[in-house]
């Protein structure tokens, strides 16, 4: 998976998450103290916006 995370000129946190692989993965993002469980799809990109 390939990654890049930034901050926006509003003060929101963008992580971008791409999926290379030949099947689903699984992962966990903690944020501020918080944890999400996140699955996506092979081939697949998504895009994940917090705000502070």
């Amino acid at each position: 998976m390939a990654t890049v995370a930034f901050k926006t000129p509003e003060g929101r946190t963008v992580l971008i998450v791409q999926n290379n692989n030949k099947s689903e993965e699984s992962f966990n993002i903690k944020y501020n103290q918080k944890t999400a469980p996140v699955t996506i799809s092979w081939k697949f990109c998504s895009n994940l916006s917090f705000v502070d």
